[in-house]
């Protein structure tokens, strides 16, 4: 039996899940055969989503984090304006904070947590985002086979060593350094 996803984006707080929902189960009311065969998750893409993703797990059954969206609101900087783009940094240490008590906050509740976003096509990116748990990445197709030939070098405890130490550091400098010793060994 194949399995549906229902992603609703932008949540900011239970309410807007529990206002999302009633709208999700009444649809489902009248399709009976789809009963247990749709789940429902939300993106985790502005700040308040992030911090409350400890409330918000236990009201769905996945997240995915969006972290061009996230990376912009954290940063206050729009990637797209030349103005403020050099502030938009997806290795800034708070963005990794973000995406790390996300990762918890889902694995407490038992729910898969993927990332889509750029900077889940980035190699060294992936795996300090599979360190921090995540279940999944989303990316273009040409990136697939470096990032999956770099996953293949690391096992998980490494993995997850590094994402820590990520989450030491005090500038995005410092947490593109370590994702940059992350390297194919040839």
């Amino acid at each position: 039996s194949c399995t549906l996803k229902i992603l609703v984006p932008m949540i900011s707080d239970v309410s807007e899940i529990t206002e999302v929902k009633k709208v999700y189960e009444s649809t489902l009311e009248g399709y009976p055969e789809l009963k247990g065969m749709v789940k429902f998750g939300i993106m985790i893409e502005v700040p308040s989503a992030a911090l409350l993703a400890d409330k918000l797990a236990p009201h769905v059954d996945f997240f995915s984090i969006g972290t061009n969206d996230l990376t912009q609101y954290t940063m206050a900087a729009d990637r797209s304006n030349r103005h403020v783009q050099a502030l938009y940094k997806q290795m800034h240490p708070a963005v990794w904070k973000l995406i790390t008590f996300t990762c918890e906050s889902a694995n407490a509740f038992h729910i898969p947590v993927s990332v889509c976003g750029e900077i889940a096509s980035d190699p060294g990116a992936a795996c300090l985002l599979v360190g921090l748990g995540a279940n999944a990445l989303s990316m273009n197709s040409p990136a697939i086979p470096e990032v999956k030939a770099l996953l293949a070098q690391y096992d998980f405890a490494y993995l997850k060593e590094k994402a820590e130490a990520v989450l030491q550091c005090t500038s995005a400098d410092e947490a593109e350094s370590i994702k940059n010793s992350l390297e194919i060994r040839k």
